[in-house]
């Protein structure tokens, strides 16, 4: 077993593993079930290879996989695997009830016509961006961060026009509570709790955040009005949104859908290539703080796998993203709910 998974984490990916993952168990009756779980790991790592995926996700996976080890260690699967990660998950499960109550507290649900629940899919990109129990207030704070910048982000796309875009636009610059009387109703909503939430951060952190926001609101300003004055083609006309990279690159160079998919697919795996070697090279800068702009470029690979939009669309990624043995398990219900714990007693185990 040992030698067959050292090649599955050297090659992933690589044409040297593909025959594997054609292996037709069924021709081997019951006899195989070394080898299955071999083809288990093999298509694991065809379908989401180690160094892009995400680390906390990935550990779900291993513990999967381990649990089904014929010669497995019981008491480190046990107290090692399966309690340490339970107890890290019980405190993510914490951070996203917080989480998840903001977001109900501030009610755009029901006050913003545009708004989408996505408090859940927020939460879940900062732990992959950093899972680690020492950063369980970063987590929170990021998961609202990313979550207002999306109700930003749809103001602009999906439901503002020119006039009233410009003025929260600067209203945002100035940052001032006074000004919320320019905006429209549904606006206002918005910015005062874009405000509110920047003024808590200040309290334990510096201003700076605020510059970085309203950089953002501008270039969603300037991207809405390329949308709304026809400056590029509209490709999701029903939210708002300007043409892929992929469209411009088709009207660009001529070529079909296919080719141009093809061609970004290509360009994505030599930027993999870099990121894989800056990674490796010594830095002045700390490789802590290296491994989360990484663990960012792995969220989009697994969010976007397959040219699905997985945090618009989450549903169409519950198809591809894989399991041992089920593939309807989304990477969400992999980190807040691991089968591979059950009947683990977490109390019993904590007793001296």
């Amino acid at each position: 077993m040992a030698p067959a998974a050292a090649v599955i984490s050297n090659y992933e990916e690589e044409e040297i593993v593909r025959p594997i993952a054609d292996f037709s168990p069924s021709l081997w009756g019951d006899h195989c079930y070394a080898i299955m779980l071999i083809y288990h790991q093999v298509t694991h790592a065809l379908e989401q290879s180690l160094h892009k995926s995400i680390p906390r996700v990935e550990t779900r996976y291993f513990i999967s996989f381990y649990d089904e080890e014929e010669l497995k260690n019981d008491v480190l699967l046990r107290f090692a695997a399966k309690l340490d990660f339970n107890l890290l998950q019980m405190l993510h499960k914490q951070e996203l009830s917080e989480v998840s109550k903001w977001w109900k507290d501030l009610d755009f649900m029901t006050t913003l016509p545009y708004a989408r629940d996505r408090a859940v899919k927020c939460y879940f990109r900062t732990v992959g961006v950093y899972a680690e129990p020492q950063y369980s207030e970063a987590r929170v704070m990021l998961a609202k961060t990313i979550a207002m910048i999306s109700i930003v982000d749809d103001t602009f796309n999906a439901y503002g026009i020119v006039k009233e875009l410009e003025v929260y636009t600067d209203d945002i610059q100035r940052w001032d509570i006074n000004q919320i009387d320019r905006l429209p109703d549904y606006m206002k909503i918005s910015y005062k709790a874009l405000l509110d939430l920047y003024n808590d951060y200040e309290t334990e952190l510096s201003k700076d955040g605020r510059s970085e926001m309203k950089e953002i609101v501008r270039n969603y300003f300037v991207e809405a009005k390329w949308f709304i004055e026809g400056y590029m083609p509209p490709v999701e006309k029903g939210r708002g949104h300007i043409a892929t990279g992929i469209e411009c690159y088709m009207r660009d160079y001529g070529v079909s859908t296919e080719e141009a998919m093809e061609k970004f697919q290509e360009m994505a795996e030599i930027a993999w290539k870099d990121v894989n070697e800056g990674i490796l090279r010594p830095t002045p800068v700390s490789t802590k703080i290296l491994t989360r702009i990484l663990n960012l470029a792995r969220i989009i690979d697994v969010t976007y796998k397959h040219n699905q939009d997985g945090y618009t669309h989450p549903e169409k990624r519950c198809a591809v993203q894989p399991d041992i043995h089920d593939t309807s398990e989304t990477a969400v219900g992999i980190l807040f709910v691991s089968k591979s714990t059950e009947g683990l007693n977490l109390t019993s185990l904590l007793k001296p």
